[in-house]
């Protein structure tokens, strides 16, 4: 199945879960997840077609 991850389309697994996806695609330990505009605090929610996903990382600095 396709999904819109941070802007560009991605194959995944069907029912593949925000969980797995960031196992796949996140090696960021602080990250937020916005899933179709709004922020994702499920994160055993399965993916549907066509859902946007954005990955956002927390950076450190001053």
């Amino acid at each position: 199945m396709n999904i819109i991850l941070n802007g560009k389309t991605e194959k995944v697994d069907e029912n593949i879960s925000i969980f797995n996806l960031l196992e796949n695609f996140s090696n960021k330990k602080a990250v937020v997840v916005e899933l179709n505009g709004n922020i994702c605090q499920n994160k055993d929610y399965k993916l549907k077609e066509s859902d946007k996903v954005e990955i956002v990382t927390f950076v450190g600095g001053g």
